[in-house]
């Protein structure tokens, strides 16, 4: 007996389009690397939830089906793999943000950064 794998293709998108469809439409940020990396600068609007974290699908199953959803991370690796998932479960209006919060800041788009010097 064969078994037919099924694979999903999530859309990578780039820093600039992300940054109209911010603008333009109501959608989902969501950050999926470490609290610690969130805590030290993120996208201002986006959520986290740390794709490591052993709640990880509990809580990214909670998001809106029917909301556009854009996944980053520093790189677009983990973002990459959470992107997937959620496609896996029938979220299908799912992005990932290409070359992650790297190419973000590369751009001199807007960053919420923590401050140590407190």
């Amino acid at each position: 007996m064969q078994t037919e794998k099924i694979i999903f293709t999530v859309e990578n998108i780039s820093a600039e389009m992300l940054k109209q469809e911010m603008i333009f439409d109501n959608c989902i940020l969501l950050d999926v690397r470490t609290k610690v990396e969130y805590i030290s600068e993120h996208i201002p609007g986006a959520l986290n939830i740390d794709i490591y974290d052993v709640q990880f699908s509990d809580k990214v199953l909670q998001l809106e089906k029917n909301t556009k959803i854009f996944v980053y991370c520093r790189t677009g690796h983990r973002s990459a793999l959470a992107a997937n998932y959620l496609k896996k479960k029938g979220y299908d209006a799912v992005y990932n943000l290409q070359k992650g919060i790297l190419d973000w800041k590369k751009k001199g788009f807007d960053l919420k950064i923590h401050d140590n010097s407190l």
